[in-house]
């Protein structure tokens, strides 16, 4: 009996033992699990005059925007993030096959025009050398039939003072009825090839002036497709690029490339929480730090809230900062 009882009672202390372990983990978790903020201080508790310190991107104050000059394939890209860059320097290269398509074809008339007139050029220059032979021809066979003509013109005479014999006569009338006929075959053949020079001269003409509007074509063709070249319109830095190569673009993209135009006049954005923005002003000062300027900070000054950011300009020291480093501002609460 006595026994009985013994283990009935190191029964009930194990049970009590289990039970003050499962309270122990309970408590324990239940502490682990408490919300964090009630072991973070709020920034409204901070007193006027308490210093913060934000960390921010830098920007440029002055950029100007680069647009897509053309719809099409955007090629390659010239310039980098962070580049300096020329006036005039190339910064992308647009592909537009329909312009380079009305090139190609403007070229190619162009060049077909070209053959005709060199082709031209060449019957020009025959045609000339047959014309001259024609009027050489012309010329011999004149002045034979002028003279024929002044011998039969006097045998004719002789024959009806019937002081020469009519055989005579008639010889002479026969080589000049044949001069005659030669005479005019040959000033035929000279007019024809006289005529014929100055058809191909007025073809010539009418080709150049054909010439002159295929150039005109090739040149706005060329013009037109040298606006798939991108080229920088001021003197600065790259500080955003838009697209990758092979995507397509739009004249509607006005930010193809970013340039700051003044790396001495930067801000920093910021985006406190709510509480200290709230005790943030326009035209407060600030200490602006930036490793690659060392650790004297620059002064700097509040310029405008928008929104949800905060914007502080401040004046660089030094050419070693650049758009897109990272910046720590310090700031008085309000």
């Amino acid at each position: 009996m006595a026994r009985g009882k013994w283990l009935v009672a190191l029964g009930i202390l194990i049970l009590l033992a289990i039970a003050a372990g499962v309270l122990a983990v309970w408590h324990r978790d239940r502490a682990a699990r408490r919300p964090a903020a009630q072991v973070t201080p709020a920034h409204t508790e901070l007193p006027p005059g308490a210093e913060v310190s934000l960390k921010g991107a830098v920007a440029a104050r002055h950029v100007i925007e680069v647009p897509a000059s053309i719809d099409g394939i955007l090629e390659q890209f010239h310039a980098e993030v962070g580049q300096e860059v020329f006036e005039g320097q190339l910064l992308a290269h647009i592909r537009n096959t329909k312009l380079e398509s009305a090139r190609d074809l403007a070229q190619m008339e162009l060049e077909t025009v070209r053959n005709r007139i060199t082709n031209l050029e060449s019957s020009i220059i025959a045609a000339r050398l047959e014309a001259s032979r024609a009027a050489a021809d012309a010329s011999r066979a004149r002045s034979e039939f002028d003279r024929l003509q002044r011998l039969y013109e006097r045998q004719r005479l002789l024959l009806k003072e019937g002081a020469t014999p009519r055989q005579v006569y008639e010889k002479v009338e026969k080589e000049y009825l044949a001069a005659k006929a030669e005479y005019e075959s040959a000033r035929e053949v000279s007019q024809h090839a006289d005529d014929r020079v100055s058809s191909l001269n007025r073809q010539l003409e009418n080709l150049k002036k054909i010439q002159q509007d295929k150039e005109d074509d090739l040149e706005g063709a060329t013009e037109a497709l040298a606006a798939t070249d991108v080229h920088s319109p001021v003197d600065g830095v790259v500080v955003s690029r838009r697209g990758e190569p092979g995507v397509e673009v739009t004249r509607d993209w006005n930010d193809l490339f970013v340039i700051a135009t003044d790396l001495g006049d930067l801000r920093v954005i910021l985006e406190p929480e709510p509480p200290l923005l709230a005790r943030i002003q326009v035209a407060q000062p600030a200490l602006v730090l930036i490793g690659e300027a060392g650790e004297t900070p620059i002064n700097g000054v509040v310029a405008e809230i928008r929104d949800t950011k905060v914007v502080v300009d401040f004046r660089s020291p030094t050419t070693d900062i650049k758009p897109g480093m990272t910046a720590q501002v310090r700031l008085k609460l309000q």
